[in-house]
């Protein structure tokens, strides 16, 4: 499964050692052909929803995918991807994440940053290539063709209603950014940049930056003379779009995860406390609670119950179906039993998977 997208690669030399380079050297045209390329491939090998009925289907927030929203930092990508990787080896039958290129054909120009961006997205593939490979992760279509009928049927009904309930979580969180969010505009060599700090929840690491690489938008041109950063009022926050464009972003992310769960074999995975809030908004029940405890026993323990490579880990699953399926045995009776406490939940999950030893 998707052979020729990591053939592709190759033959353009995205590789590993040498994608940088080209990333950073190719003409502007020649780039966004490239990024056209890949995501044709990835449309055309990509069967999101061909899954079967399995209670181990899960469609990834973006975040958990290695998305750059909240935290562009390879690194720090590569840190959560490598949580879902360990969640989806040993536990999933398929994990959808987000098609990395299909935002970059919106671009006109492909500036340093999101070159990087581009070059951080190829390095995560390769990454992920082992269990790729192996169908257990793939990418969701964010554009699907139905009849009139079925369309009817997949976006809304009497019992749920996507506008609707994307009107309220999008209410909910400008007021929870509104509320607990700072920004303050510097001054840099030319142009400026924001600083927006908050609670973690919000902002990944509790701070983010804003650069003005090519020039300051003119409702915050009248703070370019102030010589020390100057924090922002709540109305020349809500005129900038700022909080809009964070969001937004959430908005769109959470309303494909829940536009999957709704019509189809998947069930939300998230890392983020702010999406199960939004969850528990949608549906008024405790499907978010029970999702974020089993993800958090599962992200902190696995390292520790793995300590392998992916392709090792893979081994396993194949190799000793027995076993694997004695662990989401247990598992299923994990979300059955699941303490309150989220101590006392660590505690149970340890039980559970010494059992499988």
């Amino acid at each position: 499964m998707f052979e020729e997208l990591y053939e592709t690669l190759e033959l353009i030399e995205f590789t590993p050692l040498k994608v940088k380079y080209w990333v950073r050297k190719l003409k502007n045209d020649k780039l966004y052909n490239i990024v056209n390329m890949l995501n044709t491939v990835i449309l055309t090998e990509s069967d999101d929803l061909i899954n079967g009925n399995s209670l181990y289907n899960f469609y990834a927030c973006k975040d958990l995918s290695g998305g750059p929203e909240y935290c562009a930092n390879l690194p720090c990508r590569l840190k959560k991807i490598s949580e879902l990787i360990n969640f989806a080896c040993l536990y999933s039958d398929t994990v959808l994440i987000y098609n990395p290129f299909e935002e970059y054909l919106k671009y006109n120009l492909y500036n340093e940053s999101v070159r990087e961006y581009i070059y951080s997205d190829i390095q995560i593939l390769w990454y992920l290539k082992p269990i790729i490979n192996k169908g257990i992760i793939r990418f969701a279509k964010t554009n699907h063709h139905f009849c009139n009928e079925c369309y009817k049927r997949f976006s809304s009904n009497k019992y749920y209603n996507y506008e609707e309930k994307v009107n309220g979580i999008n209410d909910f969180l400008v007021k929870a950014f509104m509320e607990n969010v700072n920004v303050y505009f510097e001054n840099d060599d030319k142009y400026g940049f924001l600083e927006i700090g908050g609670p973690d929840y919000l902002i990944e690491h509790g701070k983010m930056y804003i650069n003005f690489s090519t020039y300051t938008p003119n409702i915050l041109k009248e703070f370019t003379d102030r010589e020390k950063k100057y924090k922002l009022d709540e109305k020349t926050i809500k005129s900038s779009g700022i909080i809009d464009g964070l969001v937004g972003a959430i908005v769109k992310d959470f309303a494909l995860q829940d536009w999957y769960t709704k019509n189809f074999d998947y069930s939300y995975l998230t890392n983020r406390i702010l999406d199960t809030k939004l969850i528990n908004l949608v549906n008024g029940n405790n499907s978010s609670e029970i999702n974020s405890k089993i993800y958090d026993c599962i992200t902190h323990q696995l390292p520790l119950i793995c300590g392998a490579e992916i392709e090792d880990v893979l081994k396993i699953r194949q190799n000793d179906g027995e076993s694997f399926e004695l662990y989401r045995r247990n598992m299923r009776k994990l979300v059955r039993e699941l303490p309150n406490n989220q101590n006392d939940a660590k505690l149970y999950f340890l039980m559970i998977c010494s059992l499988n030893k």
